[in-house]
């Protein structure tokens, strides 16, 4: 077998004309276009006419956010580390148990499977670097509907503050018998002094 041999053009002063040289004929490419200037137009015809179907049969997406802080207990001037309501994951398993998914799915309207798959759960940033974790949630539903997506969404919240509230409703709740306490020594003290 012998090796095929290449044609090489030459330029005038005799040297080859490398690939990379060559010239590019634009008036070819736009009498090409002039002369089948209907595909384009065709093409941007067909897309209008898909996008007006797609945004035409494709229902309405709504999508409601509850934004829950966690509460961050401390000891004594020292944060407790240990507790539920600072572990990261308390607040995804508390809205994606199957449980909560059911109460939450009846009472807002939402069908279970649309309500599981549209849940998402994100911590916000707390602005104050990794020594300092955020305990600010973000849960957010996506539904067909507004009004079960916003109640489903609400819904979902109110389900979290039950579960790692505790130690927040116990603190405020010392804190009013505290309050009282002061109010019945004030009063106390009016009297004495009328």
């Amino acid at each position: 077998m012998r090796p095929e041999r290449e044609a090489v053009k030459a330029r005038a002063d005799g040297a080859p004309i490398v690939d990379d040289e060559r010239e590019v004929d634009v008036g070819r490419y736009w009498d090409t276009l002039l002369t089948h200037w209907w595909l384009p137009v065709l093409g941007l015809l067909a897309g209008i006419a898909l996008g007006l179907l797609i945004s035409i049969s494709s229902s309405d997406v709504w999508r409601a956010q509850a934004t829950v802080y966690a509460g961050a207990p401390y000891a004594t001037n020292t944060p407790i580390t240990n507790s539920i309501a600072t572990n990261q994951s308390t607040i995804t398993r508390v809205v994606k148990s199957e449980q909560t998914i059911g109460e939450v799915a009846q009472q807002s309207g939402m069908t279970r499977k649309k309500l599981r798959d549209g849940i998402a759960t994100q911590r916000l940033p707390s602005g104050q670097g990794r020594l300092v974790p955020s305990q600010l949630y973000l849960i957010s539903v996506t539904g067909d509907e507004r009004v079960p997506t916003q109640r489903a969404a609400r819904l979902l919240a109110g389900r979290v503050v039950d579960r790692v509230g505790g130690y927040a409703r116990s603190k405020i709740a010392a804190l009013e018998r505290n309050l009282r306490s002061l109010n019945t020594q004030i009063e106390a003290l009016e009297d004495q002094s009328r």
